[in-house]
């Protein structure tokens, strides 16, 4: 069974079924807030540092969370005036008070800032990410920078834009809706039925 929804596989088109939607428990879609403000979710490494310093440039308010820990970064984002949490928060709390969502493109995060109408700043480390982030873009609902080597203006010119422009906003609350109309699938359920099916039982 491939888990995740079926907007984000890159391999749809090739499937006899679709994926059966997301394991986890995900947010549903929230109000937009009226304070222009960024959660940042990265792995540490260079890449994250670099876009981490990009975005604290801009002055825009932001959470970030640095899985691996923000080392001595963390120190100049919260004089930068970045709230930089040290565990995890939980996506539904966070997401329900930001307009963006910056993350490396992983599936869980994706469908989650998906779910919750929420567009999205994707910096893509690895081939599986990279195609979670083109398949966001094709949505109308973010932009992506790879590598390191991407002009600064882009970040904030990309932050910008997703922040602002109105027509983010509608695409990811259309998306939102329209995933929402079609229910939340028991992915879990469906595997648990599969495995009885092959056991016998």
């Amino acid at each position: 069974c491939v888990t995740g929804l079926p907007d984000l596989d890159p391999y749809h088109h090739l499937r006899t079924a679709p994926a059966v939607g997301p394991v986890e428990e995900l947010p549903t879609r929230t109000e937009r807030p009226t304070e222009p403000r960024y959660f940042a979710y990265l792995q540490t490494g260079a890449a994250a540092d670099r876009a981490l310093n990009l975005l604290a440039a801009t002055g825009v308010a932001g959470e970030v969370y640095v899985r691996g820990g923000a080392g001595s970064l963390g120190d100049k984002l919260k004089a930068a005036g970045v709230i930089v949490h040290e565990t995890p928060p939980p996506l539904a709390d966070v997401f329900a008070r930001v307009r963006v969502v910056v993350h490396h493109g992983g599936q869980t995060t994706a469908a989650a800032a998906l779910l919750a109408g929420r567009p999205q700043l994707v910096f893509p480390g690895h081939l599986e990410q990279q195609l979670t982030a083109v398949a966001l873009h094709r949505l109308g609902v973010a932009h992506y920078l790879t590598g390191t080597e991407y002009p600064p203006g882009d970040v904030a010119e990309g932050l910008r834009q997703l922040l602002h422009d109105p027509g983010f906003a509608a695409r990811t609350a259309a998306v939102a809706d329209r995933l929402a109309r079609g229910g939340r699938p028991d992915a879990l359920g469906t595997i648990v039925a599969r495995c009885r099916e092959h056991l016998g039982a």
